[in-house]
């Protein structure tokens, strides 16, 4: 082969990769891009004993919204049971479909919601067959806080933080095939401990049926939440992996806070771990 050809077919060669490298390149700019907004580890206790586990993201995807992902170990009767969970938003923040799938001591139980005309139709399927309701709700006034799925809190605070959501709202529980009055006030300033210091944050106020859990936000991200009522606190492991507390060095908000206690008999239908 004569080296008049050798250089017009290497020629060739390196036009074709250097279109192929081009075309590539405008690909992946076209491309949309998934962007990961938040990740975390949140552990919800009770007293000393650890009773919730999950490990969440969540991501923005231009074309699919936002995707919360996240694998949950529970703790139920001495034994652990395993969740997981993917939520759709849209760009609002508003719940488009959810799917939860639970391994618990009775079977495999497949949890299903997806937003309609009428609302967010929720399914149930056990060991017994299949259940269904309807969260009738505007999307504006319609949230999503299933049951033992803590990372939907995030979400929600995203959707406060956003004014995408009403004040006042209601919260989809697919797990009960329930829904529930909420209400939300905030942020207010709040002190609160963590890593032997008393640091400075907001918190939001979240009002569901008899029971008011506290959002706690610190650079613009929930690191914690508490039920009062049943006297659980929650928190992001991957930035305070001692916990945070509200009851700050020398307060008398302990003796207050057990007297609210024992005036609470429910809990909000969301965080919940049983």
């Amino acid at each position: 082969m004569s080296g008049k050809l050798l250089l017009l077919l290497g020629a060739a060669l390196m036009g074709s990769l250097l279109l192929v490298m081009i075309l590539g390149v405008q690909r992946e700019l076209e491309e949309p891009t998934v962007v990961l907004v938040s990740t975390g580890r949140l552990l919800l206790k009770q007293g000393d004993a650890v009773v919730l586990d999950e490990a969440y993201a969540l991501e923005f995807d231009p074309e699919a919204g936002y995707l919360l992902n996240s694998l949950t170990d529970l703790l139920v009767d001495g034994r652990v049971e395993a969740l997981a969970q993917q939520s759709r938003y849209d760009e609002a923040f508003r719940p488009l479909e959810y799917q939860l799938v639970a391994q618990t001591a009775d079977g495999t139980t497949l949890v299903s919601a997806y937003l309609t005309e009428r609302g967010l139709e929720m399914s149930v399927q056990d060991g017994e067959g299949m259940h269904q309701a309807v969260a009738e709700a505007a999307a504006a006034r319609l949230a999503l806080l299933d049951r033992n799925v803590m990372a939907q809190y995030v979400v929600l605070l995203h959707a406060i933080r956003a004014e995408a959501l009403d004040r006042t709202f209601t919260a989809a529980v697919p797990q009960a095939l329930q829904s529930t009055r909420c209400h939300v006030e905030g942020p207010y300033t709040v002190s609160f401990v963590a890593n032997g210091e008393v640091r400075q944050g907001k918190q939001f106020r979240l009002y569901m049926d008899e029971a008011e859990i506290r959002l706690i936000v610190e650079d613009g991200q929930l690191i914690g939440l508490t039920d009062e009522a049943r006297g659980v606190v929650g928190y992001d492991a991957m930035r305070y992996p001692e916990g945070i507390s509200l009851r700050l060095p020398g307060s008398e908000e302990s003796s207050a806070r057990r007297a609210m206690a024992e005036r609470h008999g429910t809990v909000g239908q969301g965080m919940s771990c049983t």
